[in-house]
């Protein structure tokens, strides 16, 4: 398998991070959380162009309490349930410890109570929790919960040529 997007946090040394992803636009993009819930799991940020960038970059604003409220419903699954999250047996303690640094709290924002992730801890990590929710949301960005599994049946109709073009015997334009 061959990563097709990731994600970089540009919420530290941003003008690195728009640099990097410009140089690697076809595979990096910046995000960056909201400090206040959104509507949408995530919206497009234009960048302005700088004098190592000729045009705008698409910065990704991310709603992180959205995505955090995803891994943990599905972290809660049980094993066997389509969409579990599950864990290889080799799995650290740490990065265990770094999903489960954050909980949900009640905070009065203005005259309306939300709920918000906060860490447990101030001395807790939580860097592979960002990493879960940034690679969430590349995994949205290119439509992964929307692939479909491929039955025998459907592989006999696509066929690959030596030059590696392929071929979907069954694809009709009209």
């Amino acid at each position: 398998m061959q990563v097709m997007l990731y994600c970089v946090d540009s919420g530290y040394d941003t003008e690195a991070v728009y640099d990097y992803c410009y140089n690697n636009l076809n595979i990096a993009v910046p995000v960056k959380g909201s400090s206040k819930p959104m509507p949408v799991k995530y919206k497009i940020n234009p960048t302005e162009p700088s004098s190592k960038r000729c045009m705008p970059l698409n910065m990704y604003l991310v709603d992180t309490d959205q995505y955090k409220n995803w891994i943990v419903h599905h972290l809660d699954m049980a094993e066997g349930t389509p969409g579990a999250w599950l864990v290889d047996a080799d799995t650290t303690e740490e990065y265990a410890e770094m999903i489960c640094s954050e909980h949900k709290v009640v905070v009065q924002e203005g005259r309306y109570p939300v709920e918000r992730w906060v860490k447990i801890s101030s001395s807790r990590a939580n860097h592979y929790l960002d990493c879960e929710v940034y690679a969430s949301v590349a995994a949205d960005i290119m439509n992964v919960r929307y692939l479909q599994d491929t039955d025998e049946e459907e592989t006999e109709n696509v066929k690959t040529t030596e030059s590696g073009i392929t071929f979907d015997r069954t694809f009709s334009p009209y």
